[in-house]
């Protein structure tokens, strides 16, 4: 996954900036308090629902308003993809858009997670790396075999960690 762009409008600190990520390498440096975590929150927020300050089902996403502002949002660009959107309007609500797919919010995550072909729990892990930390050795090490397609030999099959489990 590559992202090309990142969009934060009236999130956290950042009243509209736009952020071009079309290089190999992005670095973002600046003084305590200058949004560098609030660009990494609001990449978290437009592909999972979640980033620091929500609860663990995304709930509270009225904290990501600055003050005076009616409408929050983070918009990533992913090579291969195109826009992903997250909004949350002060009265309540949000929306996620995905462009190019239909349905709910709900049925676009599903098809995102299958199109970066990854996992909720894995995409999570990436993006906060205290969420992969925070999981036990066994809880780890499934994840990192199962992302990397690890096959076991098994009377002549190579079969996956989840087909061993069975």
């Amino acid at each position: 996954m590559k992202l090309t762009n990142v969009e934060l409008l009236n999130f956290r600190s950042f009243r509209g900036t736009t952020l071009s990520c079309d290089t190999s390498r992005v670095l973002c440096a600046g003084l305590n308090g200058s949004g560098k975590s609030s660009v990494a929150d609001g990449i978290r927020w437009a592909l999972t629902g979640r980033c620091k300050g929500l609860d663990g089902k995304g709930a509270g996403a009225e904290v990501l308003i600055p003050e005076g502002g009616k409408i929050a949002e983070a918009a990533i660009t992913v090579e291969g993809i195109g826009r992903i959107a997250r909004t949350y309007a002060e009265k309540g609500g949000g929306a996620f858009s995905v462009e190019g797919f239909t349905g709910t919010g709900s049925i676009q995550q599903l098809a995102l997670h299958d199109k970066l072909k990854t996992t909720p729990e894995f995409l999570s892990a990436v993006l906060d790396t205290a969420v992969f930390l925070d999981l036990t050795h066994v809880q780890a090490k499934a994840m990192v075999l199962s992302l990397l397609n690890v096959r076991f030999p098994v009377d002549g099959k190579a079969i996956t960690l989840e087909e061993l489990d069975v």
